[in-house]
């Protein structure tokens, strides 16, 4: 009770939030055999639906089929950037949308034939008034991708989102 009146009362304070996970997203344009550098675009840009409009990144979780322990920032847009090209230095000009958060992913945990990395405590808030994001991943150091097989690198994020949505 004490909560809906705070809401009428100030319709900018948010008291609690619900969370959301998205789905698995596949980060689409990797290139196997590929050699990335430091800031390189890691794949081009994707789209992460049904997200709350407004409210906080929590964090985000990676799966990496070839065990490669690749740290990775995602750069999350509230509307469509240009798409970036794998394995080339990602530019963001003056014309593009504006960027809601930037989320690093370096805590990996190493298993047998595959790594996955968590990253909680990002806190960053964002607005998404279409339920989506767009997202650009970059390499963090130097990335050398195996050759032979199609990569299976996957992200989801984790949301706080506010009430209202």
């Amino acid at each position: 009770m004490l909560f809906r009146m705070l809401k009428r009362l100030n319709k900018g304070l948010t008291v609690g939030g619900r969370s959301v996970l998205s789905d698995w997203e596949r980060i689409p344009g990797i290139v196997a055999g590929a050699a990335y550098a430091d800031e390189d675009a890691f794949g081009t840009v994707f789209r992460v639906d049904n997200v709350p409009k407004s409210g906080i990144v929590q964090g985000v979780l990676t799966y990496d089929d070839d065990d490669e322990d690749i740290d990775i920032d995602f750069l999350l847009f509230g509307s469509k950037p240009t798409d970036g090209t794998d394995n080339n230095a990602y530019v963001l000009n003056e014309n593009a949308p504006a960027l809601v958060a930037i989320v690093t992913n370096d805590s990996r945990y190493g298993f047998s034939g595959f790594t996955m990395a968590s990253t909680g405590g990002v806190n960053k808030p964002y607005g998404a008034p279409q339920g989506q994001l767009w997202v650009q991943a970059i390499a963090r150091g130097a990335i050398t991708i195996a050759s032979g097989t199609e990569r299976d690198y996957r992200v989801r994020f984790y949301f706080l989102g506010d009430l209202d949505d």
